[in-house]
């Protein structure tokens, strides 16, 4: 067959792709009518059980056919067939190719973010990919169907770097993600032991390995791996692709001409998507965001949101130009004093009629009963003021640590333990840059600051004040000018700020310790050993010393409230603004 030129393409879509018309508007008409046949049957071949029919919603009709059901739902068609060919009925039931109708609900049964893990590899160049493209089509179309993010994370890499936002950014992104090495089973496990519970993930792979280890097994058991690899040629190139998706019985089908596919590949077969200020912003799930928050290491912001007890999770966009995350809003029964996402679980402490109590959403934690960590507030100094003025105040950090956590009431930090609570010596914390390491933590013995959470602990004296930050500690002695910086690998380095100004920051740049300061003025300014960067845009609205930017404890990052109700995120080292949440974003 002639390949046919991409010129001469058709410009609408034929009524079978209606369905994927928004996510295909993404693609040029000719790349979308190519991937139709694909995407129509990963569509069919990947509605597992976690996106079947449910009661859940209102019923509103049926929408279309699918292959998996109940048997009042099977088509006339097949009961004919029951009649007539007994046996060729009973083989297709066996077999799972029984045609049903399919529901549709008004409320999707799930509302976890849809996840695709890929291999970029190099096993995956050419037909593999376009078959990655087909799926994240499928996969957008489902996770804006639940009002949910769709999150593209490459298997191997490092947890928190990912795609994240709708199709159009993910695509953006997608297309220029190249890893010199394949993937593993190991890396597959990894990364299904970081999902939510309510999170849909699929892997997109080679079938280089499967079914060569239990891991391997077990994931297509589960009917979430997608296989590819190119299964015909013609002169010209791949014509063809065999796809296998979890345990069922591969199915070969007709790939996008050559020329077509190598311009897709390239990246020159998507239209560009809106830029943010064109995207249209949902403006209640933005509503009543306030005193935002960085209090772990993950690119997660926490605000509280319209009372006390309102817990708002943001997650940040990793690239420029990529949305954030829709707002996560959770209840505790309280007033929440400190909120953070360990281990991909948020974890709250808070306090309800004179009880300091802990609060999770997430997996459960192995061994560990929320329902158990109750003490008494007033014994760790949670007073009925100091609960009223914390209802308004940013929440504190929450660090898993032993086997009990730790957060920040006052100036004290307070270990909450299944039975009880106390003070803590520790004068301040942060999150480690090892992965599930212990948090730094500092504490004075007779006038020597004690430093542990390293791979070594350290110890200085003669402090006067000092700072954790990026895996750094920074401090100063009488002279309340010059901080010294040091990190277990880096060494110790200098920095003097002005007289008038305090660190409220420790960030590194280009491999650089930084101070973020604010003035009494109300100046915020990035100062180096070598180098000092004005931040003009992000001074207090009022007094300087009323609600400066946060900064980020592991990244260089700032956030920070404007009197108009907006949350404005940027860069720590340069104050360039990089998100806007409320208003009129």
């Amino acid at each position: 067959m002639t390949p046919r030129h991409i010129s001469s393409g058709p410009r609408t879509l034929p009524p079978a792709l209606a369905p994927w018309a928004a996510q295909l508007a993404f693609l040029v008409p000719e790349l979308a009518v190519s991937l139709g046949p694909l995407i129509r049957r990963l569509d069919t071949e990947m509605a597992s059980p976690l996106v079947a029919p449910s009661p859940q919603g209102e019923f509103a009709g049926y929408g279309g056919i699918t292959r998996r059901g109940k048997p009042e739902l099977l088509l006339a068609s097949e009961w004919a067939l029951a009649d007539e060919v007994g046996d060729e009925f009973l083989r297709r039931a066996v077999d799972g190719e029984l045609l049903h109708l399919a529901h549709e609900f008004t409320e999707p049964k799930h509302t976890g973010t849809v996840v695709a893990l890929v291999d970029a590899g190099p096993y995956t160049a050419g037909a593999a990919r376009l078959v990655q493209l087909a799926g994240l089509v499928v996969l957008g179309r489902r996770a804006e169907a639940r009002g949910a993010d769709l999150c593209v994370r490459v298997l191997g890499d490092e947890p928190g770097r990912e795609l994240r936002g709708g199709l159009a950014e993910v695509l953006a992104g997608w297309v220029r993600l190249r890893r010199p090495a394949a993937w593993s089973a190991e890396a597959v496990a990894e990364a299904f032991e970081t999902l939510d519970p309510d999170d849909e993930a699929w892997v997109f792979a080679p079938p280089m390995w499967t079914g060569t280890t239990d891991r391997a097994a077990a994931i297509a058991a589960r009917g979430r791996l997608v296989t590819a690899v190119e299964s015909a040629w013609t002169e010209s190139g791949a014509s063809a692709v065999r796809v296998a998706v979890g345990t069922s019985d591969p199915f070969d089908l007709p790939l996008p001409p050559p020329d077509l596919a190598l311009r897709t590949l390239r990246g020159g077969a998507f239209r560009r998507p809106s830029t943010p200020s064109e995207q249209p912003s949902d403006t209640a799930a933005l509503r009543g965001l306030r005193v935002p928050s960085f209090t772990d290491a993950t690119t997660r912001l926490l605000l509280r949101g319209e009372g006390p007890g309102e817990v708002v999770s943001v997650y940040l966009p990793a690239n420029p130009g990529q949305r954030s995350g829709r707002p996560r809003r959770y209840q505790v029964p309280g007033t929440a004093l400190g909120a953070s996402w360990i281990d991909h679980r948020l974890v709250v402490v808070y306090v309800t009629y004179d009880r300091l109590c802990l609060w999770m959403a997430g997996r459960p934690w192995p061994q560990v009963t929320a329902s158990e960590f109750v003490a008494d507030a007033d014994m760790v100094g949670v007073t009925s003021t100091y609960t009223a003025l914390a209802g308004e105040r940013p929440l504190q950090p929450v660090f898993a640590l032993g086997e009990g956590f730790v957060t920040r009431v006052g100036t004290k930090w307070v270990r909450l333990h299944p039975g009880g609570a106390e003070p803590t010596p520790y004068q301040a914390m942060a999150p480690s840059l090892r992965r599930g390491a212990e948090p730094l933590r500092t504490w004075f013995v007779n006038g020597r600051l004690h430093v542990a959470g390293w791979p070594q602990p350290w110890t200085t004296d003669g402090v006067s004040g000092h700072l954790l930050g990026a895996g750094m500690l920074a401090w100063c002695t009488s002279d309340r000018r010059t901080w010294s910086v040091h990190e277990p690998l880096m060494g110790s380095a200098s920095i003097t700020i002005d007289a008038d100004a305090r660190p409220i920051g420790l960030i590194r740049h280009e491999g650089a310790p930084m101070l973020v300061t604010v003035s009494l003025r109300g100046q915020i300014e990035a100062v180096g050993a070598d180098s000092r960067h004005a931040l003009p845009g992000w001074s207090p609205p009022t007094v300087p010393t009323d609600a400066p930017p946060v900064v980020h404890p592991t990244r260089p990052l700032l956030a920070a409230a404007t009197q108009d109700g907006r949350i404005r995120i940027g860069e720590a080292y340069s104050g360039k603004e990089t998100l806007v949440l409320g208003g009129s974003q």
